[in-house]
């Protein structure tokens, strides 16, 4: 993959150019957590701010002036991949994603009859003497799936 102009602030911004340059910055917006850009061609504020942000923090150029050229230093990181690498796991991709898979801790989120049976049984282990904290009710359903496909494979 390569660009045949340069994409940015001043640049030539061919269509296919642009749109190249857009989905590789998307990799690094996705990767960060930032809002993506849409890859229409148009090299507009977002795409020309995206590349300055990208040159700053990931570049590292001391003057980034929104320009990607073919050969360059901001097209070499990007074409590499450099900053879009998102770690896959582990307790920095838990705090990035579990807003995306809620989970429940409220008995009323449990399908009848299940939940007036749990409601009883916890009532009686109470009355019994013991301290109760539900701390899980409902998985979401991608959850579970994630978590059972990591089980699965952590089994061989």
């Amino acid at each position: 993959m390569a660009i045949g102009a340069s994409v940015g602030k001043s640049g030539v911004n061919d269509l296919g150019d642009v749109i190249v340059v857009q989905h590789l910055l998307n990799d690094w917006l996705a990767a960060t957590g930032q809002p993506l850009l849409s890859p229409d061609g148009d090299c507009g504020a977002r795409t020309i701010a995206a590349i300055t942000a990208y040159q700053a923090q990931i570049v590292g150029l001391p003057k980034p002036d929104g320009l990607v050229t073919p050969g360059g230093k901001t097209w070499t990181a990007l074409a590499g991949g450099q900053g879009s690498q998102a770690s896959l796991s582990g307790a920095t991709w838990w705090r990035a994603n579990q807003a995306k898979y809620p989970n429940s801790d409220k008995l009323t989120d449990l399908a009848a009859p299940f939940r007036e049976r749990a409601d009883a049984f916890i009532e009686a282990l109470k009355e019994a003497g013991a301290k109760v904290i539900v701390s899980a009710t409902r998985r979401n359903r991608t959850r579970a799936h994630l978590m059972h496909y990591s089980w699965r494979v952590s089994r061989g």
